[in-house]
């Protein structure tokens, strides 16, 4: 995934990058935008759908082991998804909808504009979340260790 990425971001940076926009030549209209396009479907598709088969099979496999070696493995899973759901919800309604100036143009769909407020916002989150509780668990590890 990872080469075919570059592959086809290479295609789209280095052939036909300069080629100008018909309806504005100030713009540029690369020739492989639809392929790059068509590859962010593809790989947004692609990670939704093994994100849910991925729930539903922990959540399958959770059910009969409720406790793995002293961890609460089904609580931490339902916590986990609830803290998900509820951080995407609150971001949404908190994400920001004023239009935005885009290439020249008044941007005022109302829906996207939060929803992306919203996906960036839960990822910068995640990214934090997960900072975190990389260094608590590597300072539960040294204290142990001593």
């Amino acid at each position: 995934m990872i080469g075919l990425a570059v592959l086809v971001f290479g295609l789209f940076y280095l052939i036909g990058y300069d080629l100008p926009f018909d309806e504005n030549p100030d713009f540029n209209a690369p020739l492989f935008t639809d392929v790059l396009i068509f590859l962010m479907w593809l790989f947004l598709i692609g990670g939704v759908g093994l994100a849910v088969y991925s729930m539903v099979k922990d959540y399958r496999s959770s059910k009969s082991e409720a406790v793995v070696n002293g961890v609460p493995v089904r609580r931490i899973f339902r916590i986990t998804w609830l803290i998900l759901l509820a951080v995407l919800v609150l971001t949404f309604l908190l994400g920001g909808s004023d239009p935005m100036l885009i290439n020249g143009e008044n941007y005022a769909d109302w829906l996207w504009l939060k929803l992306s407020d919203m996906f960036v916002i839960t990822s910068l989150l995640m990214l934090l979340a997960g900072i975190g509780a990389v260094c608590f668990g590597a300072t539960r590890y040294i204290r142990k260790k001593q």
